[in-house]
């Protein structure tokens, strides 16, 4: 699975994006994440929870655009990151790992964001288990095992069109 709050256009040659997250990992990083083989999720369960986290991280991405206090920082040469970067990255986190703890998920941003809303956003996605959702209706549920599942996190891909002020 690979997730992005929108669909940025970037030029190969000026990347940062998750395959220079690929390359910062440390080995010992792959190390500690434990493979449980028991533990499974349903694909209905990781599209109702990446769904319900993409319509709030539309709403973060225009909140912070509109407000003008981007909070802009850069992690090397042409390549920025902004205060929307960092809430959308965790809040996705900390919502996925509360509804699915085993869940591996590496996420482009090294840091996190500390407002005090992210609480209050986390604990408004209600769980799966209270929705009516059904990614597929009239097939049986497929399960996965969490062991084979590994989630990539780019918050915002585009972040150099996003400061520039285009439309996302």
């Amino acid at each position: 699975f690979f997730f992005q709050a929108e669909d940025g256009i970037r030029d190969a040659q000026e990347s940062r994006g998750l395959g220079d997250v690929y390359k910062r990992q440390t080995q010992s990083t792959w190390d500690h994440i434990e493979m449980q083989a028991a533990h499974q999720v349903s694909i209905s369960e990781l599209v109702y929870l990446i769904g319900q986290l993409s319509f709030r991280a539309g709403r973060i991405i225009r909140e912070v655009q509109s407000s003008n206090k981007l909070d802009v920082k850069e992690k090397g040469v042409n390549d920025p990151y902004t205060v929307a970067d960092l809430k959308i990255q965790t809040i996705f986190v900390k919502t996925l790992k509360k509804h699915i703890p085993e869940l591996r998920i590496v996420g482009e941003e090294d840091e996190e964001y500390e407002g005090d809303d992210v609480g209050t956003i986390v604990d408004s996605i209600k769980p799966f288990s209270e929705s009516k959702f059904i990614a597929f209706p009239g097939k049986e549920e497929v399960q996965l095992p969490l062991d084979e599942i590994l989630l990539w996190l780019d918050p915002l891909d585009g972040t150099l069109d996003f400061l520039k002020g285009f439309s996302l």
